[in-house]
């Protein structure tokens, strides 16, 4: 489009510049004409125009790529500058990254110590772990001791009772035997009071 919005304004120039030079070239031959020229003098002078005119063609050419030549200077330099603002925007927006790359670095080696030290801690907690599970199997083994003790206590206190139930027996029996023999020895007392108060 703007290629040919350009050409458009370059035709137009050309037009402009030759109907200004045609009415130059006729304001001339008219002036020539008033002073006297003569028919030789003004094919002379023609030729001269003509020559002109070719300068005035190639200045004209230069003029048209000159202009071409400013208009591509100028999208280059748009380009350019475009260019700039993007390598400025990646520039900055990589800086920004890498503040991000080094951000995300630092939680990554403090979540890698937070692990380590975590490690720790598990390899610490299993130790003690097996630590307890040997305290356990020790304390189970001490229980199994003791309920064989307690076994043996029941089973002995057990045998008391039977001895305890056996000597209370016994024991209701020398009182029973006691008590007999003092009924008796009443008995015999009483009887030798008798004998004694018939003496």
């Amino acid at each position: 489009m703007n290629t040919d919005y350009s050409e458009i304004l370059l035709q137009e120039e050309e037009r402009a510049l030759r109907i200004e030079e045609s009415i130059v070239d006729l304001q001339k031959r008219f002036a020539l004409c008033e002073a006297g020229v003569t028919a030789d003098e003004m094919v002379e002078i023609g030729e001269v125009l003509d020559d002109s005119k070719l300068l005035l063609g190639v200045i004209d050419k230069q003029a048209t790529s000159k202009s071409i030549w400013q208009i591509a200077c100028a999208c280059l330099v748009l380009v350019l500058m475009a260019g700039s603002f993007v390598c400025y925007d990646l520039y900055v927006s990589g800086e920004s990254q890498m503040a991000k790359l080094g951000n995300a670095e630092a939680n990554v080696q403090t979540a890698g110590s937070a692990l380590a030290r975590a490690e720790g801690k598990v390899k610490a907690l299993e130790a003690e772990l097996a630590a307890s599970k040997g305290e356990l199997e020790r304390v189970t083994e001490e229980l199994a001791g003791s309920k064989n003790e307690v076994k043996a206590f029941m089973s002995a206190l057990a045998e008391s009772n039977v001895k305890v139930e056996g000597l209370k027996k016994q024991l209701t029996d020398t009182s029973s035997q006691l008590k007999d023999l003092q009924d008796r020895n009443d008995q015999v007392v009483k009887k030798m009071k008798e004998r004694l108060e018939q003496l």
